[in-house]
């Protein structure tokens, strides 16, 4: 019988998910199974079933609260549902350390072999950078990140996808050649988050400032989060919000809905519409004109990247393995 060591026994290859959660027909496949072994008596498998980043976070909180204190857990009760059987059977004796990495690194990888991919909230990726030295990809670039994962008593893990699919090499006259880019580079001698459009590159944002980090470093790590967050077909609308007390220019899925993904942090007393709207006057001369590249919905500024980039909105810009 597998020890507590053998908590937890996925892989990528054994990860699928229902045609329910992926949003779309497709044969129903089996969700991913954390196999337990509490004591000397099989549990039933307790399947991953989360849908939205919500009860993936919440997910993750009872996972690290049961690993981190479990009295006040057991007093507090769950957020979520998830993994059933496997709280059943560790309230009395908590989580250690690596079983509590192993479910963060069995839930990472279902979530993003979900479409859209899911990821957590940023503050709690960085509890968990902090905590256990785990980077999500979508922070592979993020230098705060990467810094706190260093200080982390195990070593540091940036979570990348396994044998991923090469990209293919734009020509001209592949659609691909066409897609745009974020990349840093150097425009008025400051480093600069651009955007290549059609072989030509498009200053979007300055770094002359940065919070805790160098302009370059900033510049690096956003443009970086612009280039992930765009080639996983997440980046749709943005727009502003506030994560950790501070405002955000962040990404959202829809119009109306609230922040999804960071992709600026600004100071605390900064005004996040004037530097969205600043982003809106340095948009590239390539905008499409059959709908507005921007709105307001639920109080806020959006700004539709597909309309700012002159592109049609895809789910992605290639195929990404989770």
């Amino acid at each position: 019988m597998a020890g507590l060591s053998c908590l937890l026994t996925t892989s990528l290859a054994d990860l699928t998910m229902t045609s329910t959660a992926l949003g779309q027909a497709s044969e129903p496949t089996a969700a991913p199974a954390v196999p337990v072994e509490p004591q000397g008596q099989a549990v039933e498998d307790s399947p991953l079933t989360f849908t939205t980043v919500l009860d993936y976070s919440n997910c993750l909180e009872d996972i690290l609260q049961l690993s981190q204190n479990r009295e006040q857990f057991k007093q507090r009760g769950r957020r979520s549902d998830c993994l059933t059987d496997l709280f059943r059977a560790r309230i009395e004796t908590g989580l250690s350390g690596s079983q509590t990495l192993q479910l963060i690194e069995a839930a990472n990888a279902y979530a993003t072999s979900l479409r859209p991919r899911l990821f957590p909230p940023r503050g709690q990726r960085l509890r968990i950078a902090e905590q256990f030295g785990f980077i999500y990809e979508i922070d592979a670039e993020d230098l705060v990140a990467r810094r706190l994962a260093a200080q982390s008593s195990p070593p540091p893990r940036v979570e990348r996808p396994e044998n991923p699919t090469p990209t293919p090499t734009p020509t001209p006259g592949n659609d691909l050649a066409e897609q745009p880019s974020f990349f840093c580079g150097v425009s008025a001698n400051v480093p600069t988050t651009m955007v290549k459009i059609q072989q030509i590159d498009y200053p979007l944002l300055s770094w002359t400032r940065a919070l805790g980090l160098s302009a370059s470093e900033r510049c690096e790590a956003v443009s970086g989060r612009l280039q992930t967050l765009y080639r996983d077909g997440t980046l749709r609308y943005l727009t502003t919000g506030t994560m950790d007390g501070s405002p955000v220019i962040c990404a959202a899925q829809e119009l109306g809905l609230p922040c999804r993904d960071l992709i600026v942090t600004l100071a605390v007393s900064a005004d996040a519409e004037r530097a969205l709207s600043a982003l809106l006057e340095r948009q590239p001369p390539v905008s499409r004109a059959d709908t507005p590249i921007s709105a307001r919905a639920s109080g806020r500024l959006y700004i539709d990247v597909a309309q700012y980039l002159g592109t049609t909105r895809t789910n992605a810009t290639h195929s990404t393995p989770p």
